[in-house]
């Protein structure tokens, strides 16, 4: 390594190092009243506010939670702001740990539940699972978000992106200007019946091949960070590389530990991007399911033999060293763009 490469890792890590923020939460509803949609939204933000109303966010059996203070002043200055949206069967709090990192170096994080499990919304089984829903739900929260009063005079307008996680990480895509080929799915799934796309998605799409490959394009995310997205088989190559963004895609090493037989693509996906906006980071050792929070020692007794029991495995990897790596690339990306400063 040469004199140059050590002195900008160094300067790096004293940036970021260097002053910190404390992280605060509040709790904001949003009605679609078009689509009849009620957003349960965490807005997370930057304070300098000490110890005041401080809560464990979300503490339950499972995942260990991340605390922050609830409804604190946010701090003066304009600030990026993020839209976070999560995976299938996750909620506003699935990646509070990276969450806490990123407010404390001063960042507005919006993260709401794209369920339909709350009252006066529609059945899961009907709108949930249908991977293009909260496209048009991110692009409305970002209409209601830059109108919001506690935080309509310190959000950078031209610092608005996206990070998104597994079923989250192809929206985040998708709002970037990636569109999907219905019949690149079906041929896929032809050869690959047990592949996760595969099983939770075909029933939706009988009748719904317009809205499975229309754009999501929404002009006003500036940046994208895609962490182990669904669906990459489908993405079209013409969409791909015309993306204009600036794009951090991230990918684990495998599905769950033992199974080599489900491969999500993300480095094809990599190969298929222009270089010229996207930065690539694959995770040596992690799985899908590493990036979750980490997991309670009661954890894997409580899901042992049911569905989720995966959800708290993971391969030869510390979780917590993968959540640092994670973190790590999403900051120094941040950086690289500009983002942060």
């Amino acid at each position: 390594m040469n004199h140059i490469s050590k002195l900008f890792i160094f300067l790096f890590i004293f940036k970021i190092t260097i002053f910190s923020y404390n992280s605060a939460i509040t709790d904001i509803s949003y009605k679609d009243e078009k689509r009849n949609r009620i957003f349960h939204t965490k807005v997370y933000y930057p304070t300098l506010d000490i110890d005041k109303n401080e809560i464990l966010v979300n503490d339950n059996k499972i995942f260990i939670s991340n605390k922050f203070q609830k409804d604190a002043s946010i701090a003066s200055g304009k600030f990026p702001l993020i839209f976070l949206i999560h995976g299938s069967g996750g909620n506003n709090t699935s990646l509070n740990y990276l969450v806490a990192d990123l407010t404390s170096k001063g960042i507005i994080i919006v993260a709401t539940n794209y369920l339909s499990d709350d009252e006066n919304i529609y059945p899961p089984e009907t709108i949930s699972i249908k991977p293009w829903i909260q496209n048009a739900d991110t692009s409305f929260l970002l209409d209601q978000v830059l109108k919001e009063k506690k935080f309509i005079n310190n959000i950078s307008k031209d610092s608005i992106g996206i990070l998104g996680y597994s079923k989250g990480g192809y929206s985040a895509l998708a709002l970037a200007g990636v569109k999907l080929d219905y019949n690149k799915y079906i041929n896929f799934c032809k050869d690959n019946k047990n592949f996760p796309d595969c099983v939770f998605y075909p029933n939706v799409l009988k009748d719904n091949k317009e809205n499975f490959e229309k754009s999501y394009l929404d002009r006003r995310f500036s940046f994208v960070i895609s962490i182990d997205p669904i669906l990459s088989h489908s993405f079209t190559d013409e969409s791909l590389n015309n993306i204009s963004v600036p794009i951090l895609l991230i990918s684990s090493d495998f599905f769950i530990p033992g199974n080599n037989e489900i491969d999500l693509q993300i480095n094809a996906i990599n190969k298929r991007l222009d270089k010229k906006h996207t930065s690539f980071k694959a995770i040596k050792d992690s799985g899908h399911f590493s990036f979750l929070p980490l997991c309670k020692k009661e954890a894997a007794e409580i899901l042992e033999n049911s569905e989720d029991e995966i959800i708290c495995i993971d391969g030869k990897k510390d979780r917590e060293q993968i959540h640092k790596e994670l973190n790590s690339s999403v900051i120094e990306f941040l950086y690289k763009i500009n983002i942060l400063k």
